[in-house]
């Protein structure tokens, strides 16, 4: 919670009935929306440190007529509202009971003009605060690694083999103190992003388990840090030891919840059959939606062969004209250079290997000549510049010139555009 919002608000210069009254409902409400135990009381004594009052233990509060006449009277009803929209939408992970809000808004005597907004606004979607990105692609594409690079952290499980087992949702919160994961089965609350990721990787294992959310701040070099957002990971449509992989992910893109899309295409693997099918799931079902097409694992094709990235954008611009894409936006990318140098930047500790490779990808992205963003499609490869964020025996200045050299800042700088929130009027 920060502290300035608290500071500035309006109850906190009223007397001190009102502002009990005002924490005491405010606190039953989150309970009674499904807010954890631990956030909930967070929230509760973050109100009653910036009001001036004693905390008391939030499981023996309830609100009362009393109280409800209380804020009507000192015209801080409408407030309460917005304040618990505001909380339950960044500082939770429950979703906007709107029956709960209308009896609210009932027992405070809004009359059916404020009613009926108040309906309006509990039922908004989620997404329209969180606007939300799906990221699907083949089998081993780099998708999940892709993901992790993106946040800067090992969240999404990855490996080179099937991984994503179902649809794990990351909801950046920037105000949020904490991180928050979520399956059907139990909530948790952590305190770091390599607990999180434990976590994770067992609720992705387990079979009664069928969708993930995780709640937190990014911190890393990011123009996504302060951006409300989701991004969701699907599994690999192709996996051929379990055909319930491919059927999640058609069911969740046949669905639509989401406002744009990134495909992953494999340069290694490049205008697969399977590719074409999900081509065909991805045009059908994302209207005007944006899409960008990422060509990952640039960085593994053999110039000596042939292969290089010009004649590959190539290819896959040629392909996803075939099938029905007119002006294709394709983003060549090395999603695991990516991760390893926001590692670097962050200061997180890298095994052996991790720092071999490192070493590889600095050498390479070193030269001019591997500046991925410059064979970009439909892009412009300039965007806003970062600023450096930590130290590491490698200078700032290289790691970040390397990391922009990658691709994954274009591909953050291509959601910041296609992310903005809808205005919705409210009458």
């Amino acid at each position: 919670m920060t502290e300035k919002y608290l500071d500035m608000h309006p109850v906190s210069q009223s007397e001190t009935s009102i502002k009990q009254a005002y924490t005491q409902v405010l606190a039953h409400s989150l309970q009674k929306l499904g807010c954890q135990d631990e956030v909930c009381s967070y929230l509760y004594k973050a109100y009653c440190d910036a009001f001036l009052l004693e905390a008391a233990e939030v499981k023996t509060l309830r609100d009362s007529p009393e109280q409800l006449d209380q804020i009507v009277n000192s015209g801080y009803h409408d407030l309460l509202l917005l304040d618990l929209l505001f909380l339950i939408q960044h500082f939770t992970s429950s979703m906007v009971h709107s029956s709960y809000f209308v009896t609210l808004a009932k027992k405070m005597g809004f009359n059916n003009r404020q009613y009926n907004s108040i309906r309006k606004i509990a039922a908004l979607p989620s997404s329209n605060l969180h606007p939300s990105v799906a990221v699907v692609a083949t089998m081993s594409a780099g998708k999940s690694t892709l993901l992790n690079a993106i946040i800067g952290k090992s969240v999404f499980p990855s490996a080179n083999r099937a991984c994503t087992a179902k649809i794990v949702t990351l909801q950046n919160e920037p105000h949020l103190n904490w991180i928050i994961g979520n399956s059907e089965k139990n909530r948790k609350t952590l305190s770091s992003w390599e607990f999180i990721s434990n976590q994770v990787q067992q609720w992705n294992e387990d079979p009664s388990v069928a969708s993930i959310t995780i709640q937190g701040k990014l911190n890393h070099n990011s123009s996504l840090v302060e951006k409300p957002f989701r991004l969701v990971d699907t599994p690999g449509v192709n996996y051929a030891r379990d055909v319930t992989h491919g059927l999640i992910t058609e069911s969740f893109v046949s669905e639509g919840q989401f406002q744009a899309v990134i495909v992953v295409l494999n340069s290694s693997l490049l205008a697969t059959n399977d590719e074409a099918t999900l081509l065909k799931q991805v045009i059908s079902n994302t209207n005007d939606k944006p899409v960008l097409f990422v060509l990952n694992k640039a960085d593994q094709l053999d110039p000596e062969s042939g292969e290089t990235t010009a004649t590959h954008i190539k290819l896959a611009v040629a392909f996803l004209k075939e099938h029905g894409v007119e002006r294709p936006i394709v983003i060549p990318a090395s999603a695991r250079a990516a991760l390893l140098i926001k590692a670097a930047l962050l200061g997180t500790k890298l095994s052996r290997k991790e720092e071999r490779d490192l070493a590889f990808y600095m050498d390479w992205f070193g030269l001019q000549e591997n500046d991925l963003t410059k064979h970009a499609i439909g892009i412009s490869s300039r965007r806003p510049k970062n600023s450096p964020i930590a130290n590491h025996m490698m200078s700032n200045s290289k790691l970040n010139s390397a990391l922009e050299r990658t691709g994954i800042l274009l591909i953050e700088h291509w959601i910041v555009q296609h992310t903005k929130r809808k205005k919705v009027k409210i009458t």
